[in-house]
């Protein structure tokens, strides 16, 4: 089961982006106010194919994104795949170096 969870998180799919190593771009996908709502929508966002996290914004904000995008090209292409998955509520995209 691991395995095909590491698979579709690494297969390259023809009309989505792919993670790279080193890539710096990243799409926001939902916070939450409730860690467990947050680990939820990574779940369903892994099973989808995507690398996705949780990041603790240490506020009471729990942060799911999609990191490790090369460009703004490839993260639009995520974020738009992201856009009618349950749980995501208005993904955006963050450039290297900015946080929201």
């Amino acid at each position: 089961k691991q395995v095909e969870i590491w698979s579709k998180e690494t297969e390259i799919q023809p009309d989505g982006a792919a993670a790279r190593v080193g890539g710096a771009w990243r799409v926001i996908a939902s916070k939450f106010e409730r860690r467990d709502a947050a680990l939820a929508l990574r779940g369903r966002l892994r099973a989808a194919g995507y690398p996705a996290q949780v990041i603790d914004e240490k506020n009471g904000v729990f942060r799911v994104e999609v990191p490790g995008l090369a460009g703004d090209a490839e993260a639009r292409a995520v974020m738009a795949n992201l856009r009618p998955m349950p749980g995501v509520t208005i993904p955006s995209v963050e450039p290297p170096g900015e946080r929201r």
